[in-house]
């Protein structure tokens, strides 16, 4: 079915329904564009945190590592 077909159909049958129900049709269309016009991005490149206001420093960061993981010993692989 041709889209202009597709049009014609839906002006032919939204013209024999009572107008409460062309509102509907009418609300419905109108969230279905919305929907299609604002979606998110899927995927930030930047990171998780990108526009966050931490101040957290690369220095605190490193020794927060340090605290978390300075007792794990890890074992070689042979």
């Amino acid at each position: 079915m041709s889209t202009v077909s597709v049009i014609e159909t839906v002006l032919q049958k939204l013209a024999h329904l009572p107008l409460v129900q062309q509102q509907e049709v009418l609300d419905f269309v109108e969230s279905l564009t919305e929907k299609a016009t604002s979606r998110p991005p899927l995927f930030n490149p930047e990171g998780l945190w990108a526009g966050s206001k931490s101040d957290i420093s690369p220095e605190e960061i490193s020794l927060m590592r340090r605290e978390m993981w300075g007792e794990y010993v890890q074992e070689e692989v042979e």
